[in-house]
Parts: C-alpha cells; sequence; structure tokens
C-alpha cells in the first residue's frame, strides 16, 4: 500500500532471546512452577477475541501454547462481537486481535482511526511517551499535499509503532470464492469487504 513500504526489520522468533528478556525484566522460572512469577505473582495475560470468528479462535489457541513454552500464562477469553468491540473501544484489556483495513484505505484509514477511542488502537498506545506526537504527525500525513512530507510522516509513525512492538504482525487473510462454473469472471477486489459483482456473468 502507498507510504508503507519503508525499511523495518521483522522481529525474528528465538525462545532464547525471549526467556533473557523476561529475566531482565524481573520474570524468573521458579522451580515447582508452570509460569513465570515476579514479587510472589504469576506471569498472567488475558487475549480477548471475537467468538463468532474461527480463525480468532485458532490463533488465539496457538499462541496461547507458544507463549507457554516461555513461561507465560496466557488466558483466552472469547465474547460475542459488540460486547468485544466495546472491551477494545473502552481500552479493556491486555492484548487483543487487530486488523488493518486493506487497500485501498491503507494507511490513511488504520492510521487516522488510532487518533480517537473508537477502536482498540487508541487504548493501545497510551503507554507511549510518544503518543501525542504520533497523533499530531497522522494529522499532518493526512492534511500534507507535499508527497516527500507525507512519506516522512507515514515512515515515523509506522517506524515507531513497530519499534514499540505494540502491534505485532501474525498472519495474512487471504479470501476464496467458491461458485458454479456458469459462473464468470469472479474476481476480488483490493478490499476484501467489497465483492465485484457488477464483473461477474451467468452462462448457460
Amino acid at each position: 500500500v502507498p507510504y508503507a513500504d519503508i525499511d523495518l526489520k521483522a522481529y525474528d522468533y528465538n525462545l532464547d532471546t525471549a526467556k533473557k528478556l523476561l529475566d531482565e525484566a524481573g520474570w524468573k522460572e521458579v522451580k515447582g512452577k508452570t509460569y513465570r512469577q515476579k514479587d510472589g505473582k504469576e506471569l498472567s495475560i488475558v487475549l480477548n477475541y471475537c467468538s463468532d470468528s474461527v480463525t480468532e479462535k485458532t490463533i488465539a489457541e496457538f499462541y496461547q501454547s507458544e507463549l507457554a513454552k516461555v513461561g507465560i500464562k496466557l488466558e483466552i477469553s472469547g465474547e460475542e462481537e459488540q460486547a468485544y468491540r466495546d472491551r477494545m473501544k473502552a481500552g479493556d484489556f491486555d492484548i487483543t486481535f487487530n486488523i488493518s483495513w486493506g487497500s485501498p484505505y491503507d494507511p490513511q484509514s488504520f492510521l487516522a482511526g488510532m487518533r480517537m477511542p473508537v477502536y482498540g488502537d487508541y487504548a493501545a498506545q497510551q503507554g507511549l511517551k510518544e503518543k501525542a506526537q504520533i497523533d499530531e504527525t497522522i494529522l499532518k500525513a493526512l492534511t500534507s499535499t507535499d508527497e516527500e512530507k507525507r512519506q516522512e510522516y507515514y515512515t515515523y509513525v509506522l517506524t515507531t509503532l513497530h519499534e514499540e512492538a505494540v502491534y505485532i504482525p501474525l498472519t495474512y487473510e487471504r479470501n476464496r470464492a467458491v461458485y458454479n462454473e456458469k459462473v464468470k469472471n469472479v474476481t476480488f477486489n483490493a478490499s476484501q469487504f467489497e465483492v465485484p459483482m457488477e464483473k461477474m456473468k451467468i452462462e448457460e
């Protein structure tokens, strides 16, 4: 998508590094305990997901098993969609799922939503010392007519959020179409939410 092709280094999958970071943060392995402890408290995180989504449930269960490998207890909690969205908007979560909007709405619509407490993005960023600057830079990116400046603004926001690990990309979704062989020109638009019915036709 526009402005997003920037040089960001993906986080490596490294259990030893993860364990070292947890040790440095004071979360230690304790003999006889399944999960790490700090000041007598168990390292436990809750992941909320939409119970209507089979995909989110599957990913949550897999993620639960992955975090257990480094001594983190992940509790997964499924809720019906409206309750799930209300929780995100209120910021009442440890970690939660999120999706980008896809083309042609990214990156502008996805980032614009971060400035207001409408989605979980706003709440997820509240602990960042750069939050005010992120919001201001997003506004500049949305209003600037200078392409170089706009690229500079998007680069700052995306780089900062990546370095602060606010978002960890896990998967890419693929759409599938099931259709009768009589239906021709079946295809997808850039956005997964728009089905290009006008391009299709039925041939007997």
